[in-house]
């Protein structure tokens, strides 16, 4: 079922529109823009567990240090993908402007890569730029 979601998700971000109302993340980063932003968004406002593992290259596995790393930390409201550092056809970084549940507001860095066909979080790569 995760992989039906992702699907999904992809899919929607590859329709014009349906990712994003029209705004710079597309026009800016290319055609894997809209793609970045609905991996990046997905991920950061998950509602559990299982469903943030899904956007996660090996998600099932480390599934328990995410859920540590989420625990107690207000809920993400919204996100905004602000910048795009391309690594390679095959590995990013992008940082996205996030406000949470209880007011406050933050940049915060998530390292992806692609695995065919999708963009998916690199946990260990997005630990290490929050180290």
């Amino acid at each position: 079922m995760p992989r039906a979601l992702i699907f999904l998700a992809l899919l929607a971000a590859s329709l014009p529109g349906c990712a994003r109302p029209s705004g710079r993340t597309a026009e800016v980063h290319g055609a894997d823009g809209g793609r970045y932003y609905a991996t990046v968004y997905h991920f950061l406002t998950a509602v559990d567990d299982y469903d943030r593992a899904s956007y996660v290259h090996d998600g099932a596995e480390l599934r328990g240090e995410m859920a540590r790393h989420f625990a107690n930390r207000p809920r993400v409201e919204r996100v905004r993908v602000d910048a795009v550092e391309a690594e390679g056809n095959d590995v990013a970084t992008v940082a996205a402007l996030v406000s949470y549940a209880d007011g406050t507001a933050g940049v915060v860095k998530v390292a992806l890569r692609k695995v065919e066909p999708a963009w998916l979080v690199d946990w260990p790569a997005t630990r290490a730029l929050r180290e």
